[in-house]
């Protein structure tokens, strides 16, 4: 079969049948085939990026991209994707921001950072570039923020990931084009959520978090020299200090719990990465006594959590065990 746009679209929407049979064999087989073909690829991330098809057949075509990256984007692979297809690939990689499917946009965002680590900063130097400016103009569309973030965010963790190589280094090197939009929209969005407990924005603003984690530790070699980030942590901690009094009241709420978790993620990554440097944060001491505080007023919840009390509420106690075991 002739590879065009119309006959992958067909191919996709016999692959992706709910009930396997001989069709969808013969479906998939014909993907297969088309995996050695030169445009397939681009045609496949054309079939995602156009949001009038079906869900099932976008949900198929970004699925095979993402794991044709790993077969084919090495020059050194039989059948690599060629150059300029790879160009065409990149430039279209964020047209989708807009996505309201969070699955679809997290499978967009695992591509983005597998394209990433092989071609940044050699062949896409511009990336971190491309995100400041996107985010620096995606304030009026929250769901446009939280793609934006939650590309960002598996960027900057295969990137950190790096061993060998200049990615890393290069990471670095451009790291504060993003950390000030980052800070800025976590400061928004717990402005907003604290105020209102909006689920859709308290759910942006922790990726935000997450991803500042990321930015923070990893990012940066002296955090504490960075004016911004050195501020930064002095508010969290305050806003840390403010979500374990609220907790108190929204002990189930699943949210809350995993902005907490975050925050001690960030103290405790940095300390084990760069001790020095969380030393020399102004704020170091007072986030120590929060956390040994932590641990000294739910000890008794975390122990009659593993004598298995039926007096008590196993989730609240679970989630302090988990807190006191990262």
């Amino acid at each position: 079969m002739e590879l065009n746009i119309e006959n992958l679209k067909a191919v996709l929407h016999e692959a992706s049948a709910t009930e396997r049979g001989q069709n969808q064999q013969v479906a998939e087989a014909q993907l297969k085939s088309w995996e050695s073909v030169k445009g397939f690829h681009f045609l496949l991330q054309s079939v995602y990026i156009d949001t009038n098809q079906p869900l099932q057949i976008r949900w198929l075509a970004i699925i095979y991209l993402k794991n044709d990256v790993d077969k084919f984007w090495r020059a050194s692979r039989v059948h690599a994707i060629q150059k300029d297809e790879k160009l065409e690939i990149r430039n279209r990689l964020f047209d989708v921001l807009d996505e309201s499917n969070n699955q679809l946009s997290i499978q967009n965002a695992h591509t983005i950072a597998k394209i990433a680590r092989y071609d940044f900063p050699t062949e896409w130097p511009n990336i971190f570039e491309t995100f400041a400016n996107i985010l620096e103009n995606s304030d009026k569309s929250i769901i446009r923020v939280n793609n934006t973030l939650l590309i960002l965010n598996q960027v900057l963790k295969v990137l950190a990931s790096i061993r060998i190589g200049r990615g890393r280094i290069a990471m670095q090197s451009k790291i504060t084009l993003i950390t000030p939009f980052l800070i800025k929209y976590y400061h928004t969005l717990f402005d907003s959520w604290t105020s209102t407990f909006d689920p859709a924005v308290m759910e942006v603003g922790y990726m935000s978090l997450k991803t500042l984690r990321r930015s923070i530790v990893d990012g940066y070699d002296y955090p504490q020299k960075d004016k911004l980030v050195s501020e930064f942590f002095e508010t969290c901690l305050h806003h840390f200090q403010k979500l374990l009094i609220q907790h108190e009241n929204y002990s189930h709420m699943e949210l809350l719990e995993r902005y907490i978790k975050c925050y001690v993620k960030l103290y405790y990554n940095l300390i084990y990465i760069n001790p020095t440097s969380f030393l020399l944060m102004p704020s170091s001491n007072e986030i120590l006594i929060t956390l040994l505080s932590i641990l000294q007023n739910k000890a008794p919840i975390i122990y009659n959590n593993n004598i298995n009390n039926d007096d008590v509420d196993e989730s609240s106690n679970e989630f302090w065990e988990q807190i006191a075991k990262i």
